[in-house]
């Protein structure tokens, strides 16, 4: 009975250990992942290392580096 007890308990140590990495992936590297993308994207297409993706309300601008802020002078990037 005891080692049936001790399975259970790593069962749902291995559970929750894989829950925590889903999360983790989920709210961390994934979104860090899918910025880089739009970066390097924008980089590819302005030709610019320093250009940047911006996002202005539910859209995502690339800017080249000349840009300072806002997103007056990036174009549209259609995801």
């Amino acid at each position: 009975m005891k080692e049936a007890t001790g399975e259970l308990n790593m069962t749902v140590v291995t559970v929750l250990v894989v829950v925590a990495l889903g999360a983790i992936a989920t709210t961390v590297i994934i979104p860090a992942i899918s910025t880089g993308m739009r970066n390097s994207t924008c980089q590819s297409m302005l030709n610019d290392n320093g250009a940047s993706a911006r996002k202005s309300g539910n859209d995502y601008y690339c800017c080249p580096s000349s840009v300072s802020s806002g997103v007056a002078g990036c174009t549209l990037l259609d995801d």
